[in-house]
């Protein structure tokens, strides 16, 4: 179930159907709760779908998820996800994912160079 539900959020993710910013700015930090909950999660299949959907989303929606969200999330893929011991598929989503967020949003580059050598010697993950 909870596969399914980061999978969903992810394809829908940024939720924001408010004008009104204090509720919009709720509804986002629940999502963001959602996910990273996603990619803290016990099962390493629901681990590794929240880094896609994540990375996903970042490289299609950059300019709307805010810069204290973004970093929330790219802390968590860099910071936890990137050293999963338990899953060598988690550690591989990352590197997809964050391939995918290089390609596809160049905006992200000043941001992302930086992130980058903190990833580098995961190509060499056995």
């Amino acid at each position: 179930i909870r596969l399914n539900a980061i999978a969903t959020l992810g394809d829908a993710f940024p939720i924001c159907n408010s004008t009104l910013h204090a509720e919009m700015e709720r509804t986002m930090d629940m999502q963001i709760r959602a996910l990273v909950s996603g990619m803290t999660d016990k099962h390493d299949q629901v681990r590794r779908i929240a880094v896609n959907k994540v990375c996903e989303s970042l490289a299609i929606q950059w300019r709307a998820i805010s810069g204290d969200h973004r970093s929330v999330l790219l802390y968590n893929i860099i910071n936890k996800c990137a050293k999963d011991k338990r899953s060598a598929a988690v550690r591989m989503a990352v590197v997809q994912g964050i391939r995918r967020i290089i390609r596809n949003c160049a905006i992200s580059h000043q941001i992302m160079g930086p992130v980058l050598p903190k990833i580098g010697e995961m190509i060499y993950d056995p």
